[in-house]
């Protein structure tokens, strides 16, 4: 019996030191580690690593200024205090900017803890998916959360302004400030949105540049060649223009490339990506191509398409109706995902050269009742996940925002909905953007 008392003693001593009810003047950062830390976004996720022992006034000690620790005061000492085990975690929000912040962590918050670590966290920028839909004449703007899913979806602009039918959204920095570029389709105008900290549109002005510029905005990108920054915009009717940018992020010149197409195309959207160490343009045609673009006119890397070419598969070659196209790297390997209108998302592996080689759907033939209009690739939670904007279709009708999960070659193993229930009326959705 004396025995077991003596264990007890010993075991609460190790844990909360021998005053625990003292304020902690200088706590020990003993050699160990005692607690499990993640972070995403501004919030951290607390265990321990003791096997089934809770920790009523374990504490954390903010050491970067700035920072605190929201909905708990500080104890004397500076320390945040928290319940905590291997199995209940505390959930904790920092309050401050995205940056590192140092941390002591301690078992024992108000006592003269042994039983401290140090953390270095990284706080960063919330982001957001951008969806638009022309239907609704709306450009939402969801909350992302650790698991890649989606929710808090509102209009990322006051309601009616401006009056616009976005097609497609693009995010962009001039002279160190991000804008967001909207494509407005069929009034044929791209809208220049200034951001505020929480990621909303604040002012919202159509640009009007100078020369012969689009008569519709589809498609709006922007790509860096040669070290200048341009705009491309696809007008739906039978051009890309290349825009060049004013220091505002305002379009100052825009000219049809190629400068005269006999191509017979409708382009929707326009891609750029580095295969090989070479630049190339690709171009989605609602005439059911896809196209390749080198950038090379007169011997100069200037921006503008030279030669643009029908791309067709070595096998699997698919009737498509391609809305747009997009790029991403598994392992070795990077790949191509066409949105198919049709109601596919092909997934095609690259020859050396940029064009493609096999093709296939992901994650199978018509296993969804969607209508891809793009596919967006995105990490959370240290997971990538594919996001595909499915304008909706005959059966279906309203469009959703489809969460994939991926496999080490980049398919798609499964496809939900995200939010779940949607946004009610989540109608008709073009397009999705990160930011």
């Amino acid at each position: 019996m004396i025995k077991r008392i003596l264990l007890i003693s010993i075991a609460f001593f190790l844990f909360y030191g021998p005053s625990s009810w003292a304020e902690n003047k200088g706590s020990i950062i003993r050699p160990g580690n005692f607690f499990k830390v993640s972070a995403y976004v501004d919030t951290l996720t607390v265990t321990t690593v003791t096997p089934n022992w809770t920790y009523p006034k374990a504490g954390i000690k903010i050491l970067t200024p700035g920072y605190t620790v929201a909905h708990i005061n500080p104890t004397n000492n500076g320390y945040y205090l928290f319940s905590v085990s291997d199995t209940v975690p505390a959930k904790l929000t920092l309050l401050g900017p995205p940056g590192t912040v140092s941390a002591q962590l301690c078992l024992n918050g108000v006592g003269k803890g042994s039983s401290c670590e140090l953390q270095t966290i990284t706080v960063t920028k919330q982001k957001y998916a951008y969806v638009a839909s022309g239907f609704n004449q709306i450009v939402y703007k969801c909350q992302v959360n650790s698991d890649g899913t989606l929710s808090r979806c509102e209009p990322a602009h006051s309601p009616g302004v401006p009056s616009w039918i976005p097609e497609s959204i693009a995010f962009a920095t001039v002279n160190g400030i991000q804008y967001a570029y909207v494509a407005s389709w069929p009034n044929g105008v791209v809208y220049q949105c200034t951001l505020n900290s929480e990621g909303s549109f604040d002012t919202c002005n159509a640009l009007t540049p100078t020369g012969t510029f689009y008569s519709y905005a589809a498609g709006i990108t922007f790509a860096t060649i040669n070290g200048i920054q341009y705009a491309y915009v696809s007008d739906d009717v039978a051009n890309v223009y290349q825009c060049t940018l004013n220091n505002d992020g305002t379009f100052n010149t825009c000219t049809p490339t190629p400068t005269a197409s006999t191509l017979g195309w409708i382009p929707v959207s326009t891609t750029f990506a580095t295969i090989g160490g070479t630049q190339y343009a690709y171009v989605a045609s609602d005439n059911g191509n896809l196209y390749q673009c080198s950038l090379n006119f007169g011997g100069l890397t200037n921006g503008t398409f030279n030669t643009c070419t029908i791309i067709t598969p070595a096998s699997g070659s698919p009737n498509w109706l391609p809305k747009s196209v997009t790029f991403a790297t598994f392992g070795a390997n990077a790949y191509a995902y066409v949105s198919d209108d049709n109601g596919d998302v092909f997934r095609c592996s690259l020859n050396s050269d940029g064009t493609f080689n096999q093709c296939s759907e992901t994650p199978g033939a018509g296993v969804l009742d969607w209508s891809p209009r793009t596919v967006a690739f995105e990490t959370f939670g240290g997971t990538q996940y594919a996001y595909v904007a499915d304008y909706g279709t005959a059966t279906s009708l309203f469009g959703d925002i489809y969460q994939c999960t991926l496999s080490a070659e980049g398919k798609f193993t499964s496809c939900v909905p995200t939010p779940v229930f949607g946004v009610v009326p989540w109608v008709n959705l073009w397009w999705v953007a990160f930011n």
